[in-house]
């Protein structure tokens, strides 16, 4: 079984159907823009795995209209890769950012095709620990933890 803590960050999960391997990935908005889903596929094409047969979740993690960001956090990554521009809304003169929607491209380009995202929002969901809602209100903040397991 392999785990992560989460608040806001997106947990992936992958599996890797023709080589029985399992891994997870803490992606909050730093490590989706130093390419942590990117080297996790190159981990596991080096490891044999067929990238046409992974398995990519997505878990819950903060969704855009919940995720405002200010000018230069969009700048810093449409500079990075013009593409990502496609993952931030501009509305009522705010930029919100779609971590999860990014990742999930960056996988697919990479070729896989077997991706899902979960819907929960950690930000609104009072299920789930956000960090974000937590800092905004001043309450007090926990950490939910992921996991895969190969059975």
């Amino acid at each position: 079984a392999l785990g992560c803590y989460t608040a806001d960050c997106a947990p992936v999960f992958l599996y890797s159907k023709d080589i029985k391997t399992i891994g997870i990935v803490h992606s909050g908005w730093q490590g989706t823009f130093k390419q942590i889903n990117e080297k996790m596929i190159e981990k596991f094409k080096q490891i044999g795995a067929k990238i046409d047969e992974l398995s990519v979740a997505i878990g819950p993690s903060i969704s855009t209209l919940s995720y405002e960001v200010g000018q230069e956090f969009y700048d810093r990554f449409v500079s990075k890769d013009s593409s990502s521009a496609a993952f931030f809304v501009h509305k009522d003169g705010k930029i919100y950012y779609n971590n999860s929607g990014y990742i999930a491209y960056k996988y697919n380009q990479a070729g896989v095709r077997n991706i899902d995202i979960s819907s929960y929002d950690t930000y609104t969901d009072d299920r789930m620990f956000s960090h974000r809602y937590y800092t905004h209100y001043g309450k007090k903040n926990g950490r939910m933890l992921s996991f895969i397991l190969l059975n």
